[in-house]
């Protein structure tokens, strides 16, 4: 059978052969639907940041929207939100990465009850803009940040670099007296989104943003309370992508699989306890329907040779697809796009 004459179910096959688990649903199961519900607010000058809850089954007042069949490859926590924007509504995908540091800034993933959770459809709504052990219900509910927010504990950033180049960084400070949120004040872009400044349960006085999203490979330049300087550079690989795959019936879109990169539009930093935590973001239109969507993590080029030679041909696809992926500037990344679909050949081998 070829890729291109696969419809709904061929995620779940695909995901079979990836994790060599079983199917995430069978063939006849409809996805849920979800309502969405606004919590959002935002700065007095600038339209209001999408913040959504994540969606829930059912269709009160206010319409509904066919949810995509979820299934999470990583270790790590992930959460769905529906948004909207003046372009159209779209899919928030969110991860979260947690990593212990050394003094040399040498990472190492966490999992378990070692990594720091996520929210999830019981987290009140009541405590957006408190600090707990998830950090900032609010952060994670925001659907769509156009750059990175980076909070630390017990230091001070000093420097981001991408390649050999500084990235500029602004101060973020309370929004307005009184307020337990912080954002640019000083030269602010036209719109300017707020964040609640948590590092995990611990709430922090400021912190930074870039003018973009930071990735794999990117530096974080921190400085601790007392002690010399540590670079902690975001993991290029292993890092989030999501596999989404579309399914409307008839359309060019049908049985399309794309790979869409994931970005960070959160990092905090525990200096006390040497511990980083990367919150990750996707977005991908609702029209043409995605009808199962996957979390996973791309593979390192040293750990591919061991794959077998299907996997490891679609662990080399998949790479090098999400580097011709530009930073996203507006929701609903490009890369989330059937026409920019996974080569069907080297799917047909992974499924055989």
């Amino acid at each position: 059978m070829s890729a291109s004459s696969l419809l709904r179910p061929l995620l779940p096959v695909l995901l079979l052969a990836l994790a060599g688990c079983a199917p995430l649903f069978t063939k006849d199961e409809a996805p849920a639907n979800a309502a969405i519900e606004s919590i959002g607010g935002a700065p007095e000058q600038t339209p209001p940041p999408s913040v959504s809850e994540p969606p829930v089954a059912g269709c009160p007042e206010g319409g509904c929207v066919q949810v995509p069949r979820q299934r999470n490859l990583t270790e790590q926590p992930a959460l769905l939100l529906a948004g909207e924007s003046s372009a159209g509504a779209y899919w928030s995908f969110g991860l979260k990465t947690t990593y212990s540091f050394d003094a040399q800034g040498r990472l190492t993933l966490l999992t378990g009850d070692d990594a720091e959770p996520m929210i999830d459809h019981a987290t009140p709504a009541a405590d957006a803009e408190e600090c707990r052990a998830w950090g900032s219900a609010y952060n994670q509910r925001t659907t769509w940040f156009p750059d990175t927010a980076i909070f630390v504990d017990g230091g001070k950033l000093t420097g981001v670099r991408r390649g050999s180049k500084s990235e500029p960084r602004r101060t973020l400070v309370a929004s307005s007296k009184g307020a337990r949120t912080v954002m640019v004040r000083q030269n602010p872009k036209p719109t300017e989104y707020w964040r609640v400044p948590c590092v995990g349960s611990q709430r922090v006085k400021g912190g930074w943003r870039t003018d973009t999203l930071l990735a794999g490979g990117d530096r974080l330049i921190v400085r601790p309370a007392k002690g010399k300087e540590i670079v902690l550079r975001i993991p290029a690989a292993p890092a989030p992508y999501m596999l989404l795959a579309y399914s409307d019936t008839g359309r060019p879109s049908a049985g399309a699989i794309v790979a869409v990169p994931m970005r960070v539009v959160l990092a905090t930093v525990d200096m006390a306890q040497r511990r980083l935590v990367l919150q990750w973001q996707a977005t991908a239109a609702r029209e043409p329907t995605v009808h199962d969507a996957a979390w996973a993590l791309t593979v390192p080029e040293d750990g591919r040779a061991a794959l077998p030679e299907a996997r490891r041909a679609f662990a080399s696809h998949v790479a090098e697809h999400l580097a011709r992926c530009p930073l996203p500037k507006t929701p609903m990344n490009e890369c989330a796009n059937p026409q920019r679909a996974l080569k069907p050949d080297i799917i047909d081998a992974l499924m055989r």
